[in-house]
């Protein structure tokens, strides 16, 4: 399964994090109604792990009765670059914090 935001093919939305791996990129936080609308984009050393275990999941269900999850997968430095872009580009609906 793939999904495609901002030019990046990303691996799911997934409605649970099953699929995902512990793999370093960059996840992203969807709607699970509604894939156009991106709740929050992150990065990771272990994406499914940070995913499961975040702060911020209050937040995100406060915003969408379900959600989903994508992941790129790719090296931490290249998770924090594109990070900050996809965040100027997709603007989630919630900010990093």
């Amino acid at each position: 399964m793939s999904v495609f935001l901002a030019n990046f093919e990303f691996d799911g939305p997934y409605i649970s994090t099953n699929h995902l791996s512990n793999k370093s990129g960059v996840y992203v936080v969807l709607d699970g109604n509604n894939y156009n609308r991106v709740l929050y984009v992150g990065s990771s050393e272990t994406i499914k792990y940070r995913i499961e275990n975040h702060n911020r999941k209050s937040d995100w269900s406060r915003h969408a009765t379900s959600l989903a999850f994508a992941a790129f997968y790719c090296s931490e430095s290249d998770a924090r670059a594109l990070e900050g872009r996809l965040h100027r580009e997709l603007r989630p609906l919630i900010g990093a914090g």
